[in-house]
């Protein structure tokens, strides 16, 4: 199964907390999280195998697809509005 995970990176998500907040909650979902001691609190919710792709909007859309080990690739487009 791929997952898609948007973000609002606008200055007013950076500056309420609210896109630190998400990015925290994204990590601690792949990853897993743990306490000071390395005793895992929340293991990984993903397999490996898994593809992810993120976009993240303010003024432009930007499209990361992070399913290549080791290389992700990334496009924008900047024209919301138009043809």
């Amino acid at each position: 199964m791929d997952y898609i995970f948007a973000f609002d990176v606008s200055n007013e998500a950076v500056v309420s907390g609210f896109l630190q907040s998400a990015c925290d909650a994204l990590k601690s979902i792949l990853y897993g999280s743990s306490d000071a001691s390395g005793a895992n609190l929340i293991p990984p919710a993903f397999p490996p195998s898994l593809r992810i792709a993120i976009i993240t909007f303010d003024t432009a859309i930007h499209f990361y697809d992070l399913s290549v080990r080791f290389h992700t690739s990334f496009s924008t487009i900047s024209q919301l509005n138009g043809p």
